[in-house]
């Protein structure tokens, strides 16, 4: 619900009920398989070793570094 409250509502036995009945079955096992993948993935995470290249900056292209162009990208020139 919109602003995050919530709204109570009563349901009568019959097909209305087995469909709220359904969708919250669905949720759950939604929810169950997405903690499974979380689960997986911090194993995946805590198992891969740690790169030699980790924490540097990557190497400068032809031993010079970049340097900014004094002319403006006419992409960012205000418009006229």
């Amino acid at each position: 619900m919109p602003g995050g409250k919530t709204k109570d509502r009563q349901l009568t036995a019959g097909a209305e009920l087995e469909k709220v009945n359904a969708e919250i079955g669905n949720y759950k096992q939604f929810i169950a398989q997405v903690d499974e993948i979380v689960e997986v993935n911090e194993a995946i995470c805590e198992t891969r070793p740690v790169s030699p290249l980790a924490g540097q900056a990557p190497p400068s292209v032809g031993g010079a570094e970049r340097r900014a162009s004094t002319r403006s990208s006419k992409r960012n020139s205000p418009r006229r």
